[in-house]
This record gives C-alpha cells, sequence and structure tokens, in this order.
C-alpha cells in the first residue's frame, strides 16, 4: 500500500510538471513578472484576512454540523486549516482523513460516521458551488460551449437529490448493501430542515469570501473582477482541483488560474497567470503558517494518519 501511494503521489508530480511545460507555451515569464512588480501590498493584506477568514468560517460550519458533540470552537477550527494545508502538501485527500482521525482519537467518535461528516462538509462546498456557477453563468459572459450548462444543471439535479434522499429516506437507501455507515452519518442533518437551509446558506456566504481572495489578488495588480467574476472564476477553479494535482498545486494552479480566468473569462493570458501565481505563493505562505502552527496546538499526530492511509 505505501508503494501504490508514493506512485500516486510520482504520478502527480509528473503530471504538475506537464501542465507547467504546457503552461509557459501559452504566456510570456517577462510579462508575467513585469506585472507583479506592480503588486499594491494592500490587498495582499486583504487576501490574507479573506483567505484566513474563509478557513475558520469553514471550522465554524464543521461545528455546526457536529454541534451535539461540543467540540471547541479553536480546535475544530485549527483543524482546518490543518488539514487544507496536509491536502495542499500531499494531495492524497489526507487533509480530509487527519480530521476524521482526529475526531476519533480525540472525542472517541466513531471513524466510519466521522469520515462520513467530513464527506459532508466537503460535498457543501461542491454543491453550493454547482449551484452558483449554474446562476451567475445567466449573466455572466464566458466563452463556455452552450452545452455547458445544462451539464452543469444536471450535476446538480443528480447531487442534489442524492443528497436530500441520503437525509430524508436514509431507511430506504440503507437497503443498498454497503451504504449503513454512509447513511447513518446522515443523522446530523436529518430531521431538522432549519438547520440544514441555515448551513446551506451560511456555505455561500463562505464562498462569497472564496470569491473575495480571487478579488484581492486581481486587485493587487490594478484589476477589478467584481464580486460576481470572482465567485464564478472560484467555483470553476475549484472544479479543475476534482483531477490529480503535484503536492503544492505545482502547475495545477497554474494551468487552472489560465484556463478560467484568461480562457473561460476572458483576461489577458499574462494578466491572469500573473494573478494566478501571485495567488499560489500567498496561499502556500498562508497554509504553511496557519498550518505548522494549527499542527503545534493541536498537538496531532501525524503518524496516526498515515497508519489509516496505509490500512485503505
Amino acid at each position: 500500500m505505501y508503494t501504490v501511494h508514493m506512485l500516486k503521489i510520482l504520478f502527480n508530480t509528473v503530471l504538475g510538471v506537464i501542465l507547467i511545460f504546457v503552461w509557459s507555451r501559452f504566456v510570456d515569464f517577462g510579462q508575467i513578472l513585469s506585472i507583479l512588480k506592480t503588486t499594491n501590498p494592500i490587498y495582499i493584506v486583504s487576501f490574507v484576512f479573506f483567505f484566513g477568514l474563509a478557513g475558520a468560517l469553514r471550522g465554524l460550519r464543521f461545528k455546526i454540523l457536529l454541534n451535539k458533540y461540543h467540540i471547541p470552537t479553536k480546535d475544530v477550527i485549527m483543524l482546518t486549516y490543518l488539514a487544507q494545508f496536509l491536502s495542499f502538501m500531499v494531495p492524497l485527500r489526507i487533509g480530509e482523513l487527519s480530521k476524521s482521525v482526529y475526531l476519533t482519537s480525540q472525542f472517541n467518535l466513531p471513524l466510519g460516521k466521522a469520515v462520513v461528516w467530513v464527506f459532508i462538509d466537503r460535498f457543501l462546498d461542491f454543491l453550493i458551488i454547482i449551484a452558483t456557477i449554474a446562476i451567475l453563468m445567466q449573466f455572466i459572459p464566458t466563452v463556455l460551449p452552450a452545452k455547458f450548462l445544462p451539464i452543469v444543471l444536471l450535476v446538480l439535479a443528480g447531487f442534489s437529490l442524492g443528497f436530500f434522499l441520503a437525509i430524508a429516506k436514509g431507511d430506504l437507501i440503507k437497503k443498498i448493501k454497503f451504504t449503513h455507515t454512509i447513511i447513518d452519518g446522515f443523522e446530523i442533518l436529518r430531521g431538522d430542515i432549519k438547520k440544514l437551509i441555515g448551513i446551506l446558506l451560511f456555505t455561500l456566504v463562505i464562498l462569497v469570501v472564496d470569491g473575495m481572495v480571487w478579488w484581492s489578488a486581481f486587485s493587487a495588480l490594478s484589476t477589478n473582477l467584481g464580486i460576481f467574476k470572482s465567485m464564478l472564476g472560484n467555483g470553476l477553479s475549484a472544479l479543475t482541483f476534482l483531477i490529480p494535482s503535484a503536492p503544492g498545486y505545482v502547475g495545477s494552479a497554474e494551468a487552472a488560474g489560465l484556463a478560467v480566468f484568461g480562457g473561460v473569462l476572458g483576461y489577458e493570458a499574462n494578466l491572469a497567470s500573473a494573478a494566478t501565481v501571485l495567488m499560489h505563493i500567498i496561499t502556500t505562505t498562508c497554509l504553511l503558517v496557519f498550518g505548522i502552527t494549527s499542527l503545534y496546538l493541536l498537538k496531532f499526530d501525524l503518524g496516526a494518519v498515515w497508519r489509516k492511509l496505509l490500512k485503505k
């Protein structure tokens, strides 16, 4: 199993190198450097603020999901930062696994359900991202083909149906083999429609904050995306990370930024790439600071996560 994971990391790394090469064919590094030299430091502060806020809000959402277990707010926020850091550095979903292992080791929660709760937490982002893309594409011009929107709507309908069936009709779905633990995990949302609606709206707020991170990156380079384009760009970028990524998202981030902001939204390629490089640099710095600090304060044994990963 160790060899399999190492091969995955190696494959992802090679893919990242290939994406860097492809990206380099479409941009002028001299122009990118010139644009980066104009960076306004005020918006760097704005970037860090919104980036940190988005992580904190995701931590609060996870606490709301698990409110009956009384997990300390500071712990769940730091755990969110740590998970983001680990997933960024080791692209094997190790961040999500670390949250599950922490809940199990520190609060004696069942591992199977903890994995489902982490999945639900991440799925909420995906669900609202798809919904906002479908809405924003109605009035923001893009170069995406006409068939893209129907596909987005179909995906949204399918995942929404499955999500709400798991909440409302859990006993029915339990008849399908191997679904018992998954459906039992949805108990945290069952029977409280107000909580579910509140969490969905709270997720929308988080995605607005995510959009402000991209808004800050472009504003630092004297380009105002506007909040709606920032949200659409953030959503489309998030979808690109469903494919394998190299450690630190090297190559993946640059290719995605050029494709989304330079291709789909029509911004000049070097500007889009400069904003993406700036985004990548600050994101890496923030994750290193927030992640390592959280790891130290939580006193979390990462060896336990690695052992669980090898058993998968």
